[in-house]
């Protein structure tokens, strides 16, 4: 774990970025939350929506 901290850290260094890898755990909850977007109604949408305290990204309500 120690290596790949050092590996990331001098490619972020040296690149400006590194991937990692996603945990399986996060991977499967990520899928878990996106394939369920469209299950979320409209009026759920309008009522979570703060566009003016988002850059946009699934900025809900639009």
């Amino acid at each position: 774990m120690r290596q790949d901290m050092r590996l990331n850290a001098s490619r972020i260094i040296r690149d400006g970025y590194a991937y990692i890898q996603m945990p399986k755990s996060l991977l499967k909850a990520f899928d878990a939350v996106s394939s369920n977007f469209d299950k979320i109604t409209l009026k759920q949408k309008e009522n979570f929506s703060f566009p003016k305290e988002t850059e946009g990204f699934l900025s809900f309500g639009n």
